[in-house]
């Protein structure tokens, strides 16, 4: 049967394999027949032997259509493939026509990409990532606690309970799921003598291993009775990291000993997997949970049932066990267990159950570090965003500059979603070279963001894991697809036959709208970024001007701890100890008077910022009111702390050299406790009375500026300073040596104050010394953080904000030539020209600051909880923001104006 004409006719469009094959066989039968017909056989002879020659003509051509379907297939399946080749290979032969406008797009994008994957990587430390080794991270779950410990008082959720606390939790649970215990990571001192070093390590319950399911590269984990109170066996696990790096990798580590926290240790296993712990810190040494030394901060049987944070806990579920369930029946159980060991305190608390993450968990608390990321999150975008402005600016003008060279090609019959295509490949291919480039720099800057935000942490793991690494390729096709819509749309639009005709006086026609428009977005985008450096800037300056009542730049402590041999702790009570202590202070102070770049030294029961002991305090009036719901508080130390501290005294008299031991008690106070303690009187004179009301009266000779106890930002307390040698008992054995350094010596006094105590108290402890700066330091982070990151994003944003202007301004003086050319053939002169082209930019960017004003005021409140004294509307803030983007753009301007004001009008006219 011949094949319908109509058929024939839809071929261009598609060809018809099916009709094709069976006109080729029709025309193979003909021909055979008539060749026999020749040779002489009769028409029914020939056809009847030329079909028994040429076979089942229907069975011939299914299976010709069958071997046609198969290559279809084949060719289906990679001709997509073969034609993005094609196109990757043809951008790449583009760019290299144009190096530099090349290399501008792709570090631009990087840039933006490179952002992003640093600040992906840390967030997918914080928010994702499961700590490496433990399997099946969705079932566990991490247990808080609720509580509020004295009426109208503030809740507070703790991830750590008591041990015997731990016991009740468990217990509630072990119908629907494994429960375990761990102390939060700390230091364990390794080895003995000069050899010493200190490792993070954790105190560990006999099911952490199994429960997280990490499995155990060598040896074993613990046995249950190696982890009971009161066995105190010495065995000890350690992570991979750990045993290679400080063991060699010795294949014989199990059973090999070492010395932890002051103990001879027997190793009997190695963690797998890169386990290095639950927590984000690092952790190196696991120990039996029976073997928490008596002075560890959260030792669980060293402190009383309510008040002890001691250990974390951690549940795995059974399937199917809701959470909410199991939170309620440990609620229970945890508040009976509260009224049997502390009646006198009756609670309501709550067990809440979070993610395994701490950073997901339930917190009442700021969590600077997690706001802060989550604000870069943000910000990174923000300058993707910029990035991707710039280069969608720079591919349009690279686009307009090649409107011939598309006309040319859709007028040769390339069709117009063909061309898109092969135009969105190149903007890939230019977010994939800066991919690269990002994801190799994201190796370098995640780790570095990482130590910025958490210095205090360990991490464990690479920076760039494989979910970041595929988060980056991700970003980088999203931001090449988004930076070539601009160029695509362009070329859809055009008009063939005005292209064609086109010279170079026609080019300033062929200009978008959107050019303009990317300008504008990625200014404002900038000031947004610019505005929040300053903003964390401005607060950085008011916490540092915080007068906490000290020299905290001068000054450096230090003291001295001794080991009970017998407990293997350390020993707070042991009177000859505290004896020593007090004889060695004395003999380190006298060495520290002597020593270069010291102006003065003190002893003190408590260093300034170093916390307080809170004491009952009377007046003849009764008992002293609270203040800002503290008790008072008294210092007892050496005369020279007022001059060695940088206290200043308001009114009446410091120490003198006639206050002794045998002297009238005296006592010094803050304006806060003199305020709080004799209102409307003069506190000079009083008497003051400490601890019981019949106690010898203590008169007060002095008014001190308030001073802070704990923190940087606080409220006032009421402090008591007293004399060394006219108290007994605690007040009268001074713990620490305060030393004032020379300016700029602080770092020198410090090394010479751990070495002298360490020479005066060689059997000690290894000496504890810290500077004064370094207890305000953490609560200086956030600020300086925020300053420092935003700082560097902001630049980053004025960085490709500059490029952009300047490329922008730079293409449109390059298409608008001839028209610059006829303005100067007129008359018009340089500086006209300069004036025309700058303020061509000056209203693209004056309508981006305006925009970026309004987002800004529109963003500040997600970061006014941040920071310090600041409004996020601060109008010096914005106005300089804005004043130095419309600086720096104007300027970049400046250059390819200055180019246009120079350039000779003939050769211009000439152009075409």
């Amino acid at each position: 049967m011949p094949t319908p004409v109509w058929r024939r006719y839809l071929r261009f469009w598609r060809p018809d394999v099916r009709a094709d094959i069976d006109d080729e066989l029709r025309f193979h039968l003909s021909e055979r027949v008539e060749e026999l017909t020749l040779a002489g056989a009769s028409p029914d002879d020939a056809r009847r032997q030329a079909i028994a020659e040429l076979g089942d003509l229907k069975s011939v051509a299914a299976a010709l259509r069958e071997i046609d379907e198969r290559v279809q297939r084949s060719r289906g399946s990679t001709e997509w493939l073969d034609r993005i080749v094609r196109d990757v290979r043809y951008a790449l032969r583009g760019f290299r026509r144009t190096p530099v406008v090349t290399a501008t797009i792709v570090i631009t994008l990087a840039l933006g990409v490179g952002a992003n994957v640093a600040v992906l990587s840390l967030a997918d430390r914080l928010f994702v990532r499961p700590p490496d080794g433990i399997t099946r991270a969705a079932e566990l779950r991490r247990i808080y606690t609720r509580s509020t410990w004295t009426a109208g008082g503030v809740p507070a959720i703790k991830s750590e309970i008591g041990y015997p606390q731990f016991g009740v939790v468990a217990a509630s649970m072990s119908a629907n799921a494994r429960v375990t215990a761990y102390t939060p990571p700390d230091s364990v001192v390794v080895g003995r003598g000069d050899d010493r070093s200190v490792v993070l390590g954790s105190y560990v319950d006999a099911s952490f291993f199994p429960v997280l399911g990490v499995a155990i590269e060598r040896g074993r984990s613990f046995a249950p009775n190696e982890v009971r109170f009161g066995s105190r066996t010495l065995v000890a696990v350690i992570s991979d990291g750990y045993w290679r790096n400080h063991f060699g990798g010795d294949n014989d580590i199990v059973g090999r000993e070492a010395w932890f926290d002051r103990q001879r240790y027997t190793i009997i296993g190695v963690a797998g997997g890169g386990f290095r712990g639950a927590d984000l810190n690092a952790t190196d040494v696991w120990l039996p949970i029976s073997n928490v030394p008596d002075d560890f901060p959260q030792n669980p049987w060293y402190v009383s049932w309510r008040r002890s944070p001691a250990v974390r806990v951690v549940a795995r579920l059974s399937s199917g066990t809701p959470d909410a369930a199991l939170a309620a029946a440990a609620t229970a159980a945890f508040r009976h267990g509260e009224l049997e060991n502390a009646p006198e305190h009756p609670d309501t608390a709550t067990v809440l159950i979070g993610p395994i993450l701490e950073s997901l968990g339930p917190s009442i608390r700021p969590k600077t570090e997690v706001a802060i990321v989550s604000r870069l999150l943000g910000v990174a975008l923000v300058l993707l965003l910029v990035a991707c402005a710039n280069v969608a600016n720079l591919l349009l003008a690279r686009a307009v500059s090649r409107r011939r060279e598309v006309a040319v090609r859709l007028a040769l019959g390339v069709s117009r979603a063909r061309l898109i295509m092969q135009l969105l490949v190149e903007s890939v291919t230019l977010s994939l070279m800066a991919g690269v480039i990002a994801a190799t720099v994201g190796l370098w800057s995640g780790s570095a963001l990482t130590r910025l935000i958490l210095p205090d942490r360990q991490l464990a793991g690479g920076a760039l894991d494989w979910r970041t690494a595929s988060a980056t390729f991700v970003v980088s096709i999203l931001t090449g697809v988004v930076a070539g819509i601009a160029p695509a749309l362009h070329a859809r639009r055009s008009d063939l036959a005005r292209a064609l005709k086109a010279g170079a006086r026609d080019r300033a026609v062929a200009a978008s709208r959107l050019r303009p428009a990317f300008v504008v977005a990625q200014t404002a985008l900038s000031l947004v970024l610019i505005v929040g450096a300053g903003l964390f800037a401005k607060s950085l300056r008011d916490v540092k001007g915080i007068d906490v009542g000290y020299d905290v730049d001068r000054l450096a402590f230090g003291t001295v701890f001794f080991v009970n041999d017998m407990t293997n702790s350390i020993d707070y009570f042991n009177e000859s100890h505290r004896a020593e202590k007090a004889a060695g202070l004395q003999t380190a102070l006298d060495q520290m008077a002597r020593a270069p770049g010291v102006e003065s030294v003190a002893l003190t029961t408590h260093p300034p910022l170093g916390g307080y002991a809170g004491l009952r305090l009377f007046t003849d009036s009764g008992a002293v009111p609270l203040v800002n719901d503290r008790e008072g508080t008294a210092i007892a130390a050496t005369s020279s702390f007022y001059a060695t501290s940088g206290l200043e005294l308001r009114r009446g008299r410091w120490f003198g050299d006639a206050d002794d031991a045998g002297s009238e008690p005296v006592v010094v106070v803050s304006e806060t406790a003199a305020r709080a303690y004799w209102p409307g009187r003069e506190a000079l004179g009083q008497c003051l009375r400490f601890i019981k009301p019949t106690n010898p009266c203590t008169r007060v000779i002095g008014v001190t500026k308030d001073s802070h106890l704990n923190r940087l930002i606080e409220g006032a307390a009421a402090e008591a300073f007293l004399l060394v040698s006219q108290q007994t008992g605690f007040f009268g054995r001074p713990a620490y040596l305060l030393v004032r350094a020379a300016p700029g010596q602080v770092a020198q006094v410090t090394m010479k104050l751990r070495s002298v105590l360490r020479t005066v108290f060689p059997t000690a402890e290894p000496p504890y010394v810290r500077t004064v700066s370094s207890l305000v330091e953490p609560e200086l982070r956030p600020w300086r953080l925020g300053a420092a990151l935003f700082a560097v994003f902001g630049g980053l944003a004025l960085l490709v904000a500059a490029i952009g202007v300047y490329s922008a301004m730079a293409y449109s003086v390059n298409e608008r030539i001839g028209e610059l050319g006829i303005r100067a053939a007129l008359g018009a002169s340089g500086a006209n020209i300069l004036r025309l082209i700058v303020g061509d930019a000056a209203r693209m960017v004056g309508a981006g600051i305006v925009c970026g004003l309004a987002m800004s005021l529109a963003a500040g409140r997600l970061v006014s909880t941040l920071l310090y004294a600041t409004s996020p509307r601060d109008p010096l803030v914005l106005g300089v923001g804005a004043g130095v983007l419309a600086l720096l753009a104007i300027g970049s301007s400046a250059v390819p104006a200055w180019r246009a004001a120079r350039a000779d009008p003939m050769s211009a006219l000439r152009a075409d």
